[in-house]
């Protein structure tokens, strides 16, 4: 695909807990809980085991082995996160996971069982009460707003739809693995609208990002070490063998990259450059509101620096 200069969104899942969001790529490891959430995986994965659950390996898609298909198929982004909600979760709180993705069919059985294993150990039901009706959150303008705001979101990532970029609140643009797409995420659960571009080397961004009000338009960048580490990361997880051959992970690469984006922003001096190493997502996305606060006051003197 990268050949061809095509790109597939990558599927995350997100859970709210707290008024906080909480993003998982598929094969997460990257969660300061992750061993416990792994460990939550495995105790369900034996429930599931005797409740008579067989991984439907036909949804990996990689060449690898059958035994490696089925630990996959395990720690897909939305059992990662249900792991998480299992964790964190209040006690009678419901968990609500949402995907930007399709749900694949094994997943799709899997939760099925869970939910039901889940149920048989508390010896309780699901409730099957929606949300609004009495005694429950009740839908709201805000609600509507956010879930407006957080559709929109998942259909403008990673490039998509560029036609509709003027309808953005917010537009982020980095290379890739800066963190867009769980950003993105969060600042939808909080009402904004937003798109994220990806900076691909030797292609030129859409030029609808150039003809789009600037001051929308916010520049993500990151420390190479640690860019190549994330990307390594993110090959070991795909079950890609040091022998492939790609140059996504190779420092040289990955330098070139971020000089060449760094290009592009100096070409937009209007965008504000954020540095994401070492950042939370709530980090950044408080400089990304604070800024645009401060340009929807038109105010004088930003309230933070230049520099992010």
């Amino acid at each position: 695909m990268a050949s061809k200069r095509l790109s597939k969104n990558s599927g995350c899942s997100w859970i709210e807990i707290k008024d906080k969001v909480y993003v998982f790529g598929a094969h997460d490891r990257s969660h300061s809980e992750s061993e416990s959430i792994y460990k939550v995986l495995q105790e369900l994965g034996e429930r599931l085991a005797e409740a008579g659950y067989v991984p439907s390996t036909k949804y990996v898609l990689l060449d690898v082995e059958e035994d490696d298909k089925k630990r996959l198929l395990c720690s897909h982004s939305e059992r990662l996160a249900i792991g998480f909600g299992l964790l964190k979760s209040p006690p009678s709180v419901p968990i609500r996971i949402a995907k930007n993705l399709r749900v694949c069919g094994d997943c799709h059985d899997a939760i099925k069982l869970i939910s039901k294993a889940i149920a048989a150990h508390l010896g309780l039901a699901p409730s099957g009460i929606p949300r609004g009706a009495p005694g429950r959150n009740p839908l709201s303008k805000e609600y509507f707003k956010r879930i407006e705001a957080i559709d929109f979101t998942i259909k403008q990532d990673d490039g998509a739809l560029p036609q509709n970029l003027n309808r953005a609140d917010i537009v982020l643009v980095g290379v890739s693995r800066t963190g867009k797409t769980p950003l993105s995420i969060y600042l939808a659960q909080k009402g904004y609208k937003v798109a994220n571009v990806p900076i691909v080397m030797g292609v030129d961004p859409p030029k609808t990002l150039f003809e789009i009000n600037q001051e929308k338009v916010f520049g993500l960048t990151i420390n190479p070490v640690v860019l190549q580490t994330i990307r390594k990361a993110r090959a070991k997880s795909l079950g890609f063998s040091s022998q492939m051959k790609s140059n996504y992970s190779d420092m040289e690469h990955v330098r070139e990259e971020i000089e060449f984006a760094n290009r592009i922003f100096s070409q937009n001096p209007v965008w504000p450059v954020i540095e994401v190493t070492g950042k939370a997502i709530e980090e950044t996305a408080a400089v990304v509101v604070s800024i645009c606060h401060d340009r929807k006051k038109k105010c004088s003197m930003p309230s933070i620096s230049k520099r992010y």
